[in-house]
């Protein structure tokens, strides 16, 4: 956008700084682009480059970066006179995505691992490839294994990935982001998360929950920390935790929200109800996907989804049963053939 506005202002010669050494390093030609879904970016601004006399893309460190520091804070201070008219800025939906798939059809209709596989099957190589190209599927075959006809990758912890060929791809891709568990969001992870959808957050209800929800799933916990709640700190509440003999603690009563871990999962829930609900009738109806979604997706900051920090190990999702794992395929005593 910067470049374009450079060009339709007609400058010749820009000085283009910038605190991201990898991008300026692509820019200036320095690096590689290797992700597939950069390169389009590149060329075009490779492309709007060429149509200045001269260009300079020169890398700024961030703690340097005073001017646009400054500049920044002064657009925002700035009041916003309301007679001067602004051009709106116009965008285009696309009909579909710019990257949405993550493995592509090749042209001669054969999965992209066909190669590998066949060398694995029969040892053979294909026929016109030269010494290079065998040299390379020699080398990317020792991370495979086949099994029957199924092929799976081999994992840097010993693991084994199922190979997909474009069509399950899709498949799987669109069960993943819009089926049963489409939601995925970012944010705080909490081990268990559970909700209920009530009519009225009664003394009874509370206590129902806990016993239903808590104790009769994960055992008793040595501690409860809630809010100041009149329902939550109920004569109920109380007999419950002495009966089991649970510490119940409350959070700062003039600051709910230092419970922080509660509130992002609180936080998260809603953004994925919000992704999945059409009206706002529908939102009791859609919890306990939202729930299934949050509970089965890989927390970054801990490398691992929710469910498996509970139960110690992966869920099996609806896209694993339709084209089947190594895991399904051992559990159910399913052949490879099949």
């Amino acid at each position: 956008m910067g470049l374009n506005m450079a060009i339709n202002l007609n400058v010749h010669e820009l000085l283009v700084m910038g605190d991201s050494d990898l991008l300026i390093r692509q820019a200036q030609g320095d690096w590689e682009t290797l992700d597939i879904k950069l390169i389009p970016y590149r060329q075009c601004v490779e492309d709007l480059s060429k149509r200045f006399k001269s260009i300079e893309f020169r890398y700024i460190p961030r703690f340097h970066n005073e001017l646009a520091d400054a500049l920044a804070t002064l657009t925002s201070m700035l009041p916003y006179p309301g007679k001067t008219h602004i051009d709106p800025l116009e965008i285009q939906i696309r009909d579909q995505h710019g990257y949405c798939n993550t493995v592509e059809v090749e042209l001669d209709g054969e999965p992209w691992y066909h190669d590998i596989k066949q060398f694995l099957k029969t040892r053979e190589y294909p026929e016109h490839a030269n010494r290079d190209q065998k040299r390379i599927i020699r080398r990317l075959s020792n991370s495979f294994f086949l099994s029957g006809e199924i092929l799976y990758k081999r994992t840097p912890d010993l693991n084994l990935l199922r190979c997909v060929d474009a069509k399950e791809d899709e498949m799987i891709m669109n069960e993943v982001h819009s089926g049963v568990c489409g939601p995925h969001m970012n944010g705080y992870v909490l081990a268990k998360v559970e909700a209920i959808t009530l009519k009225a957050v009664t003394k009874k209800a509370v206590v129902d929950f806990v016993h239903s929800n808590i104790i009769c799933r994960f055992g008793i916990p040595k501690i409860i920390i809630t809010d100041n709640a009149a329902n939550l700190n109920s004569h109920l509440m109380k007999e419950v935790c002495e009966q089991f003999k649970i510490e119940h603690r409350n959070s700062t009563p003039y600051w709910p929200k230092a419970n922080g871990a509660v509130e992002a999962a609180n936080k998260n829930i809603k953004k994925i109800l919000r992704k999945m609900v059409q009206g706002s009738r529908q939102w009791h109806e859609k919890l306990p996907f939202a729930l299934w979604g949050y509970r089965t997706t890989i927390r970054t900051l801990v490398g691992a989804m929710p469910y498996l920090l509970v139960y110690g190990t992966e869920a099996v999702i609806p896209a694993e049963v339709e084209i089947p794992s190594l895991r399904s395929i051992v559990e159910a005593g399913i052949e490879d053939t099949d």
